[in-house]
């Protein structure tokens, strides 16, 4: 019998390894234009083309258009929502356009001043912005009333709108990235690193703020003092769209999709199944899927599951939310998560240390009712005792687990 050398043996097992991870695979399409824009609110997955805005309710099987209402062939850049009221925001357009029955019909809700173009929005509780070509405008009361946020330096050509807590970011075309806060009309430049940077996205979590630009990958944990390119390989690299789930994260760069499981540590290409050299300009996902807009009108998908470990186990409705004590326990350097989700919501399981520490926030996610297993590595984590925390709604549960190396 002919014997397998080590090292052809691990080869091997790479391989096997890496052919476990699925492609992408295309949804059923929604035109030929440019995807701007993915959106997954709770009504459905929204996407948004140089001509048109789509909506899916079944992960891409089908898309619906729903233009009643918009422009005729509308440019649509941006989305955003709560589970009663979605806005749509077409360029260029003065005006801010809301639904309330999933994009079945679409209301006009002029802005003012009448000569600013919307190109983002976000909506935060009452509180909803517009990024327009010449300022950001707020309304606290749904678009019947719009002030103008432009006390001393302010934000300019906004193509991208995120807030967090009290605070707003703009992610600007030529000027950078500003902050200002819900009840502000002024804004504030944050850093002089990326002051020029076209910016294509803007995401929030771990503490950090992350901006997808023509200088790479970017984040930020102190404002703008120091800003950290999070990929060198890109360095001055057009990133052109990003999607955060925790410490993961997926960006679109070099007609690639670049994905990191550990904030950036490391990178993987997870391209395979797109066509060739795909000019992927959005990234969404949802708790199955992450999706790719294409410029070429395409939308794909790849499960979620087969890159970042959260899997549903059962679709059936758990009568009570629950944390599962982690399996093996003690571990090195694998572990996996059970926890049951009650109803459907935003969903957060988080790891800290004995002194409080926050170490990595796995799951950051708005997630269905359900079962689910996370499989978590932690080969640079330190041996010690930690303790996880699963949060949804007013629920919280906190579990200790023991890593041995």
């Amino acid at each position: 019998m002919k014997m397998i050398r080590p090292f052809t043996l691990l080869f091997l097992l790479l391989l096997g390894n890496i052919s476990l991870f699925s492609q992408w695979s295309l949804t059923n399409g929604v035109g030929s234009a440019n995807v701007w824009v993915i959106r997954s609110l709770s009504s459905g997955i929204y996407a948004g083309t140089q001509s048109s805005a789509y909506i899916t309710t079944d992960n891409g099987d089908s898309w619906q258009q729903i233009n009643s209402g918009l422009p005729v062939s509308p440019n649509v850049k941006d989305f955003s929502g709560n589970n009663s009221t979605v806005y749509c925001a077409v360029y260029p357009d003065n005006k801010l356009y809301s639904t309330t029955n999933s994009g079945q019909n679409w209301i006009a809700t002029a802005i003012y001043p009448s000569n600013y173009y919307t190109q983002s929005v976000a909506l935060t509780g009452s509180y909803l912005f517009a990024g327009c070509d010449q300022m950001v405008v707020s309304s606290t009361n749904g678009g019947n009333n719009w002030s103008q946020m432009n006390s001393g330096s302010y934000a300019r050509n906004v193509t991208s709108l995120i807030v967090t807590g009290s605070v707003v970011y703009a992610g600007t075309s030529s000027y950078g990235v500003y902050f200002s806060f819900l009840n502000g009309n002024s804004w504030t430049q944050i850093g002089s690193g990326l002051g020029t940077a076209i910016i294509n996205d803007l995401a929030y979590g771990n503490n950090a703020l992350y901006a997808a630009c023509n200088k790479g990958l970017q984040s930020t944990t102190n404002n703008g003092a120091n800003w950290v390119q999070l990929n060198p390989s890109l360095a001055n690299t057009q990133v052109q769209a990003l999607s955060l789930l925790g410490t993961n994260i997926f960006i679109s760069a070099q007609n690639k999709v670049h994905f990191t499981s550990n904030n950036g540590t490391n990178w993987q290409d997870i391209t395979a199944g797109l066509p060739s050299n795909p000019n992927v300009l959005s990234l969404a996902y949802n708790d199955t899927y992450i999706f790719a807009g294409l410029a070429t009108g395409a939308i794909y998908k790849l499960l979620l599951s087969s890159v970042i470990g959260i899997e549903p186990i059962s679709s059936n409705v758990p009568a009570e939310f629950s944390l599962k004590q982690n399996y093996p326990n003690p571990f090195n350097p694998e572990t996996k998560f059970r926890f049951d989700i009650k109803q459907a919501g935003l969903v957060k399981l988080r790891i800290v240390d004995v002194a409080g520490k926050e170490i990595s926030t796995l799951v950051n996610s708005q997630l269905k009712a359900g079962e689910y297993e996370f499989k978590w590595n932690a080969s640079n984590i330190p041996s010690g005792v930690y303790f996880y925390t699963l949060e949804s709604g007013s629920y919280t549960e906190t579990r200790k687990m023991v890593l041995v190396k």
